[in-house]
């Protein structure tokens, strides 16, 4: 049996209207939770769209343990999501 991940970092990104990566990468899994809005993800090194990409949804938790230091967000709307993101010990 594996012990649970503890959070070793916390931080929130505001996803506008240019796609936006993780400044540092503090762990190889992170946990993102969207707030206020939708946004998208590509993890592939090119930039997302409002309308391409992994559609991640507002309040919905999503783990991501993969090419982080590709990845890119972007908003869906016309209202910037708050990307609260958790840096799990692995």
């Amino acid at each position: 049996m594996s012990s649970p991940r503890s959070v070793i970092h916390y931080e929130e990104i505001t996803v506008g209207a240019t796609a936006v990566g993780f400044t540092t990468l503090h762990s190889p899994v992170v946990r993102v939770i969207p707030d206020n809005a939708n946004c998208r993800m590509r993890r592939d090194g090119t930039a997302p769209t409002a309308s391409v990409g992994i559609e991640l949804i507002d309040g919905t938790e999503s783990v991501l343990d993969a090419s982080l230091e590709n990845a890119q967000f972007i908003r869906t709307t016309g209202t910037d999501c708050l990307l609260r993101c958790e840096w799990l010990s692995h």
